[in-house]
């Protein structure tokens, strides 16, 4: 694995809340001194990441940054591409016996499900499967692909990138394949803004397919006001995009004239 891919992975891990709490942690038993100080800062942070996993309080903070793209209006003639671009995400690793399909994460398959739809409605399309196996054995595209076969999709319209690491290669590899033409690009609702950002940087003509929302705007049940685990994943993942698009403000603001 490459050294600048690996540092730039862990770097972003140690930026996620949940690493910078359990740092708290850390120095508040190794410094006796700022015990009491960092207990409080401990005890702050825990009642904050209790308000944002609750449904109301995350979907006005992030709800927003979500919707940023509607789902593309395919009876308009400048939706009607060539190629459905659907972006890589997490997987399980293989077990003896176990489908493609069922190795997808809930994201991940959200985006797998958005694609094949819009491939249904534009049959003359092909779907561009993307992603490498960074942390397990078969690349994320050769998984979407087996997976869209279990579900009966004709083998003959996929095309898979599977060397891509990350969002910023996949753009250079989509670039390699579609030119300047017109494309819809699914993925996360949440990582589609920067995806976006991304592909426009390569000059690509991308249209926004948003899969997989994390927050809605209710109404809400009251365990919707209760704090959540699955919510506190989302929540990361929305910090892990604000963190990507601080990242690509520094890189443009490096390569800009002034």
């Amino acid at each position: 694995m490459e050294i600048g891919f690996l540092a730039k992975k862990l770097l972003g891990a140690l930026m996620m809340p949940w690493s910078a709490f359990l740092c708290v942690l850390l120095l508040s038993l190794l410094f006796r001194g700022l015990r009491r100080r960092i207990g409080v800062i401990a005890i702050i942070g825990i009642i904050l990441l209790s308000v944002l996993m609750t449904a109301p309080v995350g979907y006005a903070l992030f709800g927003g940054y979500e919707r940023q793209y509607a789902t593309p209006d395919l009876t308009q003639a400048e939706n009607q591409t060539r190629w459905i671009v659907v972006l890589g995400g997490g997987v399980y690793d293989d077990e003896p016996g176990r489908s493609a399909l069922s190795r997808l994460k809930p994201a991940t398959l959200a985006r797998l499900a958005e694609g094949l739809r819009l491939a249904r409605e534009l049959p003359e399309a092909k779907l561009v499967f993307t992603g490498s196996g960074v942390y397990v054995k078969d690349s994320n595209a050769e998984l979407y692909a087996r997976a869209a076969q279990e579900l009966g999709f004709n083998a003959e319209r996929m095309l898979k990138l599977g060397d891509p690491k990350d969002t910023p290669a996949e753009a250079r590899a989509v670039k390699t394949l579609v030119g300047s033409e017109a494309f819809l690009l699914v993925t996360s609702a949440s990582h589609l803004p920067r995806a976006m950002r991304l592909m426009e940087q390569q000059q690509l003509n991308a249209i926004a397919a948003p899969a997989h929302y994390d927050f809605s705007p209710g109404p809400y049940h009251w365990a919707a006001y209760l704090p959540s685990e699955s919510r506190l994943n989302a929540v990361r993942r929305l910090w892990h995009e604000q963190v990507g698009q601080r990242w690509l403000d520094v890189q443009e603001w490096f390569n800009s004239d002034g």
